[in-house]
């Protein structure tokens, strides 16, 4: 029997897949953009991942709500790999729970979203 903590850090595949395909199915330049955004946040987390500065993420940031944040599977995508939608001082933001190693989450997610950037390169 797992802990809800460790049961939360969980991939859900089917979700994570409906990410993917939502935003493969924008625009080339759109998804691209997206898939390109996303992978550096989550890139720079998992290789910083003590870095508490890694692990928010504002949704009123331009770049991220104009590449990532309106695109849909953009959000998906962000919550497949571990981040949770909450709010800092009434500003919504993603957050990624501090723990002591990045989750398998956080690198599948990562690893699926770098891979079909390559694909629509």
């Amino acid at each position: 029997q797992l802990r809800s903590a460790e049961a939360s850090h969980l991939v859900d595949d089917e979700r994570l897949e409906e990410a993917l395909a939502l935003l493969s199915s924008q625009p080339r330049d759109v998804a691209l953009g997206a898939l390109g955004v996303a992978s550096k946040l989550l890139g720079n987390l998992a290789q910083n991942f003590s870095d508490a500065k890694f692990h928010k993420v504002r949704l009123a940031n331009k770049a991220f709500n104009k590449k990532v944040g309106s695109v849909a599977g953009g959000i998906e995508l962000m919550t497949c790999a571990g981040f949770f939608l909450t709010t800092d001082d009434e500003e919504p933001v993603l957050v990624f729970p501090e723990d002591n190693e990045p989750p398998v989450s956080l690198t599948i997610a990562l690893e699926r979203c770098q891979a079909l950037e390559k694909q629509l390169e």
